[in-house]
Order: C-alpha cells, then structure tokens, then sequence
C-alpha cells in the first residue's frame, strides 16, 4: 500500500517577492520569516543574490538587524513552538528522540509550507512535513498522519482533510452528527484499548505488516476517539 506523499519545498520567489516588496506589512512577513527560518536570514543577508530591487525602507530595516540576537531570538521561539508541539502531538512526539524532533522541526521552518497553510493547525502542517520524509521509518510517517488527521479534525472539524488518503465521514450517535476522518494504514497504531504504539513497543519487537483502517472522531473540541480495524493481515 502506498504512503501519501508530499512536497516540503522551499520556495524563495516567495521571499524574493515580500524581499522587494515597498509595504510595511511585506518588511513585517520578511522580519518574521528571518525570525524562524535560518535559511531565509541567511539569503537575505545576501541580498545581491535578488534579481530585482530591494526599497530603501527595507536596506534601512536589514541594516539596524542584529543577526546575533536575532539568533538568539530566533532558537527561543523555535524552541517554544517545539514544546507547544510536543504537547499537541504527544503520540508522534514519543516516537521521536528530542534532538531530532528539533532538528526536524528547524527544516520545516525553513521550507514555504511553515508559511502556506498546508494544514488546519500548525501541528498538522508539521505532520504532513514529516510524513513527505523518506529517511523516517514507515510507522512513524504513518504515526504522523494520524496525529496531524486529530490536529486538524479537532480544529476545524468542517474544513477540508489536506490529506489525500483520507475520507471524511459523518457519524451520527443520538441524533448528534459526529465528524470523523479514516485512513489505512501499514501498522498497528493503536491498539484494542486505544493506546497508542510507543517508542519502546516499535524497538522490541519487528512490527507486523498488513491492512488497517484508523478511524478518528471528533469527541469535541479538544479531544478524538481513535479505532484501529485490520483489513487484512500478512
């Protein structure tokens, strides 16, 4: 069965345009963008590398720039979204190690999709990051998908999956409409009692491979039912 694949990319025409953009709110999306992209402080820094002009207020905006502290800055609030990650996506974040989810997460910043929206929260953006790494291991990429499916059916319960493996549907218990998202997966990722696979679980043992059907619910707007069903097994 094959895995949804996405594209991370980085698009600096993006930040070519608000570069030479003469609007104060272009100088305010470019100073956020250098605040939690390494890569774009970097190429802005080197401005010549821009075909066309850049204006006058912004030359006068990057002069007065402390990179340093701007550094400095910048690791505080990638460390503080990291955190606010890690609790929003606590089942995904126990498969990675802390170093790598760092590391991972600085990618992401440095790409245009932190920027364009590509999820319903920023969590399920990050999700669909990590689910288009071809140097993370399948179960993990799949651990991705559904934690992002619960970010954002939580969230925005009415708005379109950005997944394109995944079904909406519509449960009805009680005469109250309970919205629900499903997908198949390779593993296992919650078990009969609605745990969720752990780090330890995925080391021990070699994870059997088959068919499985997650189902995710909204219970409401903080938190989802997750069922696992296999399809078939091998």
């Amino acid at each position: 069965m094959a895995s949804p694949s996405y594209s991370g990319s980085t698009d600096f025409s993006k930040l070519d345009r608000v570069l030479t953009d003469d609007s104060p709110s272009a100088r305010t999306a470019l100073y956020l963008r250098m605040l939690y992209s390494e890569a774009a402080a970097t190429l802005v820094v080197d401005s010549h590398s821009f075909s066309t002009k850049i204006p006058t207020a912004t030359l006068e905006l990057l002069a007065g720039l402390d990179h340093e502290r701007l550094n400095v800055e910048r690791n505080a609030r990638l460390g503080a979204l990291n955190r606010a990650l890690a609790a929003s996506l606590p089942a995904l974040y126990d498969l990675l190690t802390i170093d790598d989810a760092k590391v991972r997460l600085r990618r992401f910043a440095n790409t245009d999709d932190f920027w364009s929206g590509t999820g319903r929260t920023i969590g399920e953006a990050f999700a669909i990051f990590l689910a288009a790494s071809a140097d993370l291991p399948i179960v993990v990429r799949e651990m991705a998908q559904l934690a992002g499916v619960m970010s954002g059916l939580v969230a925005a319960p009415m708005a379109n999956s950005p997944w394109p493996n995944v079904r909406h549907v519509n449960r009805h218990d009680d005469s109250m409409s309970i919205h629900a998202e499903q997908f198949e997966t390779r593993h296992a990722l919650v078990d009969p009692d609605g745990q969720f696979l752990t780090a330890s679980e995925m080391e021990m043992h070699k994870l059997p491979t088959g068919r499985y059907r997650l189902l995710v619910a909204a219970v409401d707007r903080e938190s989802c039912a997750v069922s696992c069903t296999p399809i078939t097994k091998r």
